[in-house]
């Protein structure tokens, strides 16, 4: 039996989704996208199925289950499983499976529906005739494998009855049964060498071996020989170890399905690709069809080179279309995902990449400079400095809409506002159209909260009081200022200004003592607002609060052109 296509309504946070089978399908989206959903969606569906023959009457599948007799639980409360209010007697979810029986051209399909029965049980309608429930229902036979994150193993494993192990890989938690499922693989010679040739193509030479005898052992013992070393399972490398467990299950049981979701979380990039090169080898080598979850780049490129592998982008438990694979692998790098929607219903118009991971005095600054926080998406991005990671990612964005502009941000560093201008135009021209770059007025953002104006504009005392406070914190910290001044120095002049001629040095610079724009934003903020406490004002104002003094005339005057560019594009569309 080959399943085509799959469709579950009413589920979770999915109101109606179509999914095609093909061999690899890569379901990626934000949090909360549906992913999940989807995923226990199926593998419930399929058994709902289990249980009803499970607790068959006199040989009869039962259409009604009470909460102890389903195998699978996606919750501890079944009745609210439905989309959008609890399951009733009138609405409840649906399940869809479009499918071929070995050997025919004829496309069949087999429905299920949930209802809510008498007594709080759950009530099930489905055609027991149908060649679809006698395979999905073999518990033996698992028609899916649902793996909800790959884990590590127990130390030890008491040798288990088949139809044990089988319910427990039914409700997710196959790795406390691998061992199990490993000794089996092992007593059948004809399995043993299938499961060598799938994994022996990601790790050569990988085997595995037991020593184990139910008559006289306890505990089962799995043992692993590769690169000319032996080791017990449970000390096998995480990459292996995901390898093997994937491996077994299919080797095992041969199902139709196997369901993964987000395998690849805290794995090192590396142990990520040698995964997806062992499910790509699994759908090689069988039928078993793979559909997998991923919030890895690394994932997601790998298996993505395939022409034949669908990607399916979820968003709020809808599907999206896909116009380019490169724009998803970009968002799952930046774990933007659901930026993209934004563009595409003419929302925000701007985006913001900087490399401040805490951005909330960002957003505070760029609205003083006015661009207001609904008119823009901010992310976060390392390695802005040198704006050779910021390229691919305005690109991306720039091509989204003819009037989408980007900002890119880089913090001052210590540069003088020479050294900033020369910066901004030589950088510039690496950058995309309609791509501009800004460095904030002093050595970053925090720098410009504490300038002498904006704190007497925020507490509304004197200038020269608030000009006592810096003076006093700076003398206070000079050799710590001093040191940092002198490292950022030494930077600059071997990265962004090494193709400035005569750039001064920090010694020269610093021949007239430390001054405010030497001191590192970062540093001196927390010291400030230190002695704003201290002198009995609310230091969280200071940097919540907006002024005159953060408005930065060269940003704001670059906003001001970008928001008239937008505004010109729109109006000719129109």
């Amino acid at each position: 039996m080959e399943l085509h296509a799959v469709e579950v309504s009413a589920f979770k946070r999915l109101p109606k989704i179509e999914l095609l089978t093909p061999s690899l399908s890569v379901l990626v989206g934000g949090n909360n996208s549906g992913k999940s959903s989807l995923l226990q969606g199926i593998h419930f569906a399929i058994t709902v199925l289990q249980s009803a023959q499970l607790s068959a009457d006199g040989g009869k599948p039962i259409n009604t289950l009470g909460f102890d007799q389903f195998i699978y639980k996606p919750t501890g409360d079944l009745i609210r499983l439905n989309h959008d209010g609890p399951i009733t007697s009138k609405r409840g979810p649906n399940f869809s499976f479009t499918f071929k029986d070995d050997g025919a051209n004829e496309h069949h399909k087999f429905d299920l529906l949930l209802r809510r029965g008498k007594n709080a049980n759950i009530a099930i309608t489905f055609d027991q005739g149908s060649t679809f429930f006698l395979r999905a229902a073999n518990r033996m036979e698992p028609f899916s494998v649902f793996v909800p994150g790959l884990a590590g193993v127990p130390l030890r494993e008491e040798l288990r009855t088949s139809s044990v192990v089988a319910n427990g890989i039914a409700q997710g938690d196959s790795n406390l049964y691998l061992r199990n499922v490993l000794y089996r693989i092992i007593k059948d010679p004809q399995k043993l060498t299938k499961f060598h040739e799938i994994i022996s193509a990601v790790f050569p030479g990988l085997t595995i071996s037991s020593t184990f005898d139910p008559d006289t052992h306890l505990y089962i013992d799995i043992s692993v020989d590769h690169n000319d070393r032996s080791v017990p399972l449970e000390m096998v490398g995480t990459g292996a170890l995901q390898a093997i467990q994937l491996v077994a299950y299919v080797t095992a049981y041969n199902p139709a399905l196997l369901l993964l979701d987000e395998p690849d979380a805290h794995l090192h990039p590396s142990n990520q690709k040698l995964l997806a090169l062992t499910l790509q080898k699994i759908t090689e080598s069988g039928s078993t069809k793979v559909i997998l979850a991923t919030h890895s780049r690394h994932m997601f490129d790998t298996l993505v080179q395939e022409e034949k592998v669908q990607v399916v982008w979820l968003k709020d438990g809808e599907k999206k279309e896909v116009a380019d694979k490169r724009n998803l692998s970009v968002l799952l790098d930046l774990g933007a995902l659901d930026s993209f929607e934004l563009f595409h219903v003419g929302q925000q118009r701007f985006v913001v990449l900087t490399e401040d991971t805490k951005p909330a005095r960002l957003r505070v600054f760029l609205a003083a400079n006015g661009l207001n926080e609904a008119e823009y998406f901010l992310q976060s991005l390392h390695g802005v400095n040198n704006l050779a990671a910021a390229v691919p990612i305005a690109d991306y964005f720039t091509r989204q809409a003819d009037n989408t502009h980007v900002l890119v941000h880089r913090d001052g560093d210590g540069m003088s506002d020479k050294e900033k201008t020369w910066w901004v135009e030589n950088e510039s021209k690496k950058l995309p159209e309609r791509t501009s770059a800004f460095v904030t007025p002093l050595t970053d953002i925090e720098h410009t909260f504490c300038r002498p104006e904006h704190i007497a504009a925020v507490y509304k005392i004197p200038l020269a009081d608030a000009q006592t406070i810096i003076t006093n914190v700076i003398a206070a910290n000079h050799a710590v200022f001093a040191a940092e001044f002198a490292q950022k120095r030494s930077n600059l002049k071997d990265t962004a200004l090494r193709k400035m001629e005569n750039v001064p040095s920090a010694v020269d610079l610093l021949a007239g003592g430390v001054l405010f724009e030497h001191v590192k934003g970062k540093r001196l903020l927390p010291l400030v607002l230190t002695a704003l406490q201290h002198a009995g004002y609310n230091p969280m104002h200071l940097t919540e609060t907006s002024s005159d003094a953060l408005v930065s005339p060269l940003l704001r005057d670059l906003i001001n052109q970008l928001k008239q560019a937008v505004h010109d594009v729109q109006h000719v569309d129109q």
